[in-house]
Parts: structure tokens; C-alpha cells; sequence
């Protein structure tokens, strides 16, 4: 709110805020990401918390719906919603998707609401 009070309520985007852990399939193939979700529930709250209170929020950009090259760590920061194992040629949902009731929708041919 700070921005808003100080620059008279500007238009704000945001417009990259993601995570990134070093979370690996576990012993049934599943990649847990409930501290990705959190991290989300705490952000997109903010954001929701903070349109109430009267900033002028246009955009907010989750990232990231892939992995991609960081300078820093390579292909080996997983900073997506899905795993990505370029040099394996894998692509795996992580387990908050596979468990999202879009996702068990699409999965037994149920027309999304």
C-alpha cells in the first residue's frame, strides 16, 4: 500500500513472482509442491488483500508454467509448476496439479464448469 499512498495510486503488475525448491519425485513417482502452493496462497492473498484496500492492480504473472535455463543453476533449478527433465525427455505434473479437480476433470472426460 505504500506505493499506492506514495505515488497516487499507480497501476501495478506484477510481473514475475515465482519459487524455486529442489523438490524430487517421491518413492510412488509424485512430486510434492504444497510449499509452492503456499508460497502462492500467501502472494495472490497479498495481491487480493491489497486490490480491497484500493491499489489499482492490473496483472499478476505466476512464474512459472516451465522450467527453463537460469544462468545461475542451469537446467537444474525447478522453478515451475511441472517438471521438466530435459535430459531425460520427462515432463511430470507436480502433485498439486495432478490432484486439482481441473486436472480430475480432463482425466475422466468431464466438461470443465
Amino acid at each position: 500500500m505504500r506505493i499506492t499512498r506514495d505515488y497516487n495510486s499507480p497501476i501495478l503488475e506484477v510481473t514475475e513472482n515465482g519459487c524455486s525448491y529442489g523438490d524430487t519425485p517421491d518413492e510412488h513417482g509424485r512430486i510434492p509442491d504444497q510449499r509452492r502452493v503456499e508460497f502462492y496462497r500467501g502472494y495472490v492473498g497479498a495481491v487480493g488483500r491489497a486490490i480491497k484496500d484500493g491499489a489499482n492492480v492490473r496483472g499478476y504473472h505466476a512464474w512459472s508454467l516451465m522450467d527453463n535455463f537460469e544462468w545461475a543453476e542451469g537446467y537444474f533449478s525447478n522453478c515451475s509448476m511441472q517438471n521438466i527433465q530435459y535430459f531425460q525427455g520427462r515432463v511430470r505434473l507436480k502433485w498439486n496439479l495432478q490432484t486439482h479437480p481441473s486436472a480430475r476433470e480432463k482425466k475422466h472426460g468431464a466438461q470443465p464448469r
